[in-house]
């Protein structure tokens, strides 16, 4: 839900830049596609944070969103532009699972960037929470986060989110 700002936009604009690039030409709209899609991923890189809220990535999506809408079509017309007709059909499909995979590819990148920003934020607030706790339980509460990069945060049921409470510690303060 957070990124549909980014599948609004797409699917709203994409058509328009499509009928623009067949009177116009593609390379104006690539050149406005490629450099406001690399502006949203740059405000995108700006604004995460451990305080960010899903409101917090409209701004963001939106403008990759309108990048991509002028990349899709355009893209596609320049691919297919000096093929031959009975070609068309295979480099289209060519084309569209290369556009898969590098989105597949692209979002395990952005998730894995997101988790280890995450997790340093979070090493560092432990850090310094841990200036406010007693002596004894300072140490083993910094070792619960020292491996959150490795080990990841899961939040459920069961689950110790990386984050480990040490049984030595005394019951009144888990």
């Amino acid at each position: 839900l957070t990124a549909l700002p980014l599948s609004i936009v797409l699917a709203m604009l994409a058509p328009f830049a499509g009928r623009l690039s067949d009177r116009i030409g593609s390379t104006m709209i690539l050149v406005g596609g490629f450099t406001i899609y690399a502006i949203g991923v740059l405000v995108l890189m700006l604004v995460l944070s451990v305080h960010a809220t899903p409101f917090t990535f409209v701004l963001p999506y939106c403008l990759i969103g309108l990048g991509m809408s002028g990349l899709f079509a355009p893209l596609t017309t320049e691919a297919l532009r000096r093929v031959q007709p009975e070609l068309t059909g295979a480099l289209a499909g060519m084309l569209n699972t290369a556009r898969q995979l590098g989105s597949s590819i692209g979002s395990a990148v952005l998730g894995g960037v997101l988790a280890t920003v995450l997790a340093s934020e979070m090493r560092a607030k432990a850090s310094t929470a841990a200036n406010g706790l007693a002596a004894p339980v300072r140490s083993p509460f910094l070792r619960g986060f020292a491996n959150l990069g490795q080990t990841g945060l899961s939040v459920g049921r069961g689950q110790s989110g990386g984050a480990t409470v040490v049984a030595s510690l005394p019951e009144s303060l888990r």
